[in-house]
């Protein structure tokens, strides 16, 4: 027997407390004091006799409960020797989907791993077929026909996400707990460095009797990964940045023949639009390196947000990361509608508002007369002044906001005269320093309130700013949908002196950034990720090819995008362009250090010295290695049978537990 945290074991010198109280348990006869002896009659002494321990039974109990209990924390296991010819075994063969499996001929010799294992297991075994990336999937079993698992095999192709052996040995456990045959993992994966995770307990799998790495690298290989942006922001001339990462995958038997790092041959980095070449670079990396280049003197491209394809001349091991399509970023001002709805809005609130907003270019202000109706449906901030006195806000600005709008109203009642009699104003008093809107940033100095109206503030309203007297200054509303601001100023300049101070233009670049937060779509993922699209929309992959059904446009928890290119989400508002890139982290090819994989191994057989060297080589005609299968270890865990024991004894203990203190309370 084996334990697996022996330091539980010392718990066990508790044993001695049950001694130790049963040892001192007997009560002494009571001595009561007499004047004198004369007139009493002699009676034979007692016979000393030495202390024993009483209830023995209860204290063996006590003492074996206690002995189950650290052993149950400890975590005992046997083992025993099997030959795999003879026992009963379940295998699983996982295979790895991820990006990096398509350098070179990593696949293939995954496929040839594979075929040959099944070859091997799959007539005296029962053998189940999975793959994994990010997640896992059951692809086939041979509980029908081998066939099944060639057929499964072969209609697997990588994709181009990434990999986390953390991840997948997790959910092998939990397949291997479905069996009640030992389980042994046959893992056909190139070891990369990048999957490994960052706790290594996650490796752990305790029912997985054994485990086998089947390595895809037989040589040397070398990858440069690009990743680039664009920007402008004048319109006419773009600056492309491209990061270059390179990485190397050396198996053990390269490093054996004195294989080392050494210069790539030079990478020419071209940048083009519509097949024509703007502007290309020669680089030089060394095996690891990471280089930046810069690209200031491209114009920009004809069209309507025009696409730039940066690439690689040369080849490397892996193909898919050599070109990109970038998108040409461009100060991109938010639309809003300043909605005049009201002939009591002042005219100065106008013009502070449209200054405010419009500074830096943050945003593009456009006045609408009427209703949210007349909003341009491109439009997504509505800023209108509105009565916040009355019980309901009008029908039209929620109908707008719950459709995943935003909108900012501010009073629109006349001023009630208060300010000419009042020399100071009260100042801002608490903000709400933890909202998303980073109030607490601000500079509220000097800003004064004169004459401040009545808001009523509903159940799940958040006041956001208030003043020194506790009067609510800008709230919060839940509304379904998109955001709710109510503003409790006229933002005149004559109720308050806010929209002539700094912080003005400061609030309202927060609210504008806070809108567009809560209603933009992303610019760049990774493959992988998901797009999370609500409402009447399409999704369009890098083909054109629309991916959501016309009767499920709204998507609970978003759309994963698994390739890399251009998507388009078509909405009321137009067409925004999403950039799916490859993730660089999955692009590495080094392969994980000798030492991480042996800790690997460790954890699943600490008695095989050979199950710590790697599976670089491949595997031998008849796909196992005859020799490493002479003598196998099964783990049993025993927890299920010390538990039901343990709790046998604790109730046994309460019981007579309490029969000793009746016992004593009737003084018996």
């Amino acid at each position: 027997m084996s334990l697996l945290f022996p330091a539980y074991l010392l718990g066990l010198l508790g044993l001695s407390l049950p001694w130790l109280l049963h040892r001192f348990s007997d009560q002494k006869a009571q001595e009561m004091l007499f004047p004198t002896g004369r007139f009493l009659e002699e009676t034979a002494p007692p016979v000393s006799r030495t202390r024993t321990l009483k209830y023995r039974a209860l204290m063996a109990i006590r003492v074996l409960s206690l002995l189950l209990l650290c052993f149950l924390f400890a975590q005992p296991w046997l083992t025993r020797t099997d030959d795999l010819t003879d026992a009963k075994q379940h295998h699983i063969i996982a295979i790895d989907l991820s990006l990096s499996m398509r350098a070179t001929d990593r696949w293939e010799n995954a496929l040839m791993s594979g075929r040959e294992l099944i070859d091997e297991l799959g007539d005296s075994h029962s053998v189940e077929l999975v793959a994994f990336d990010e997640s896992m999937n059951r692809i086939a079993d041979n509980s029908e026909s081998v066939a099944d698992l060639n057929r499964g095999l072969f209609g697997l192709q990588p994709g181009y996400g990434r990999a986390d052996y953390g991840v997948a040995m997790q959910r092998l456990n939990r397949l291997a707990a479905d069996r009640d045959e030992p389980v042994k993992v046959w893992i056909i994966t190139d070891q990369q460095h990048s999957a490994m995770p960052a706790q290594s307990n996650a490796l752990y799998a305790p029912r997985v009797s054994e485990f086998e790495i089947v390595s895809t690298v037989n040589e040397p290989q070398r990858n440069v990964h690009l990743k680039a942006s664009a920007f402008s922001d004048d319109g006419v001339n773009v600056r492309v940045s491209v990061q270059l990462s390179a990485s190397v995958s050396m198996p053990d038997s390269a490093m054996l023949a004195g294989e080392r790092g050494s210069l790539l041959p030079a990478r020419t980095v071209r940048v083009s639009f519509d097949e024509k070449v703007l502007a290309q670079r020669e680089v030089s990396l060394a095996d690891t390196d990471v280089k930046t280049v810069v690209f200031d003197d491209i114009v920009m491209p004809p069209g309507l947000s025009p696409v730039l394809v940066v690439s690689m001349a040369e080849t490397d091991a892996l193909l898919a990361d050599n070109r990109v399509s970038v998108i040409i970023q461009q100060a991109n001002p938010a639309a809003v509608a300043l909605l005049q709805s009201d002939s009591r809005v002042s005219t100065n609130a106008s013009i502070f508002l449209t200054t405010a907003l419009e500074t830096d270019s943050l945003a593009e202000v456009s006045i609408v007369e009427g209703t949210t109706e007349r909003v341009d449906v491109q439009i997504a901030h509505v800023v209108s002044g509105r009565d916040l006195v009355a019980d309901k806000i009008d029908t039209d600005i929620l109908l707008y906001v719950e459709s995943g709008n935003n909108a900012l109203l501010f009073s629109n009642l006349p001023s009630g005269g208060r300010s000419s009699s009042l020399i100071k104003g009260v100042e801002v008093g608490l903000v709400d320093e933890s909202h998303p809107m980073d109030l607490g940033s601000i500079d509220w100095f000097g800003v004064e309130f004169f004459d401040v109206s009545p808001i009523q503030i509903l159940d799940g309203d958040r006041v956001l700013i208030e003043t020194t007297d506790r009067q609510a200054i800008l709230v919060e509303r839940e509304v379904r949908g998109g955001k709710l601001l109510l503003m409790n100023d006229q933002l005149s300049g004559q109720g308050s002196n806010l929209p002539l101070q700094p912080a003005f233009v400061s609030l309202m670049q927060s609210v504008i950034a806070y809108f567009d937060a809560s209603a933009a779509l992303p610019n760049t993922l990774l493959a992988g990720e998901k797009i999370v699209v609500s409402g009447n929309v399409q999704l369009l992959d890098p083909n054109n090819q629309p991916q959501l059904p016309i009767d499920q446009n709204l998507r609970v928890g978003g759309y994963q995008v698994n390739e890399p290119g251009l998507y388009k989400v078509i909405g009321n508002r137009g067409t925004h362009t999403i950039n799916v890139q490859l993730d660089s982290q999955e692009a590495d090819l080094g392969l994980a250090d000798g030492t991480a994989l042996a800790n690997w191994h460790s954890r699943f057989d600490k008695v095989q010295a050979t199950t710590s060297e790697m599976a670089d080589e491949p595997l031998s005609e008849s796909g196992l290695d005859e020799t490493s299968q002479a003598a196998k270890i099964a783990r049993s865990t025993l927890w299920r049978w010390l538990l039901p024991v343990l709790l046998a004894a604790l109730m046994i203990e309460n019981m007579m537990a309490n029969r000793r203190l009746n016992v004593r309370r009737d003084g018996s």
